[in-house]
């Protein structure tokens, strides 16, 4: 499964989630609040995908108004992951 994909499913499970998976994968681009992710919900789901994603971020990193679309969190996922597989992550 794609990193999108997990990530939707991992988001949809959530109870705050106004959306479905499918129409999650679709917006990618929407504010996060448009979804349903409040600031107490985005640290809750940065944990989360922490977990799903043996991904780490510093809590300066964690700045709600730079993560505002899902596109934003996922590169951040991303680029964690790749510093994970090149040796350079925390976890």
């Amino acid at each position: 499964m794609r990193i999108r994909e997990k990530m939707a499913q991992t988001i949809a499970g959530e109870d705050y989630v106004r959306l479905k998976q499918e129409e999650i994968l679709q917006s990618f681009d929407q504010d996060l609040k448009q979804i349903g992710i409040n600031s107490i919900n985005f640290i809750q789901l940065v944990v989360k995908l922490e977990n799903e994603f043996q991904v780490e971020f510093d809590v300066e990193e964690l700045d709600p108004s730079i993560f505002i679309t899902l596109d934003k969190l996922y590169e951040a996922v991303e680029d964690r992951r790749k510093e994970c597989v090149s040796g350079n992550g925390s976890k």
